[in-house]
């Protein structure tokens, strides 16, 4: 798991135009827990799983909600992921929110 980046607001969103300073540190923020992935379905970091789409259905495995809101695992080998995101300032007013699969940077996970 060497030299996975970690996810950037070009990675999810199409930006049109520059964002402000404090938006983009909020999202980079928010995207820096989690590692880059491509615009094809999205395969496990650890153990190549298809995660998502239509191969899933055919082949098994996948995605697979946990106890937590938007929060679940790799059916497989249980790398974590998450579904629902949202990206809020301090004040607590939504700056983004989407419904995207990401999986967790190597960094941010302990103990698997």
């Amino acid at each position: 798991m060497e030299n996975i980046q970690s996810c950037k607001p070009e990675d999810i969103f199409n930006i049109s135009g520059e964002l402000d300073a404090e938006t983009r540190t909020l999202i980079m923020d928010y995207l820096c827990k989690f590692a880059t992935r491509g615009k094809e379905e999205l395969k496990c970091l650890r153990c190549g799983s298809q995660q998502e789409g239509v191969r899933v259905v055919l082949l098994g495995g996948g995605f697979t909600w946990g106890l937590a809101h938007g929060e679940g695992h790799c059916s497989k080998c249980g790398w974590p992921a998450r579904m629902y995101h949202e990206i809020r300032n301090p004040e607590g007013e939504l700056v983004a929110g989407f419904t995207l699969l990401l999986q967790y940077h190597p960094t941010e996970v302990k103990n698997l």
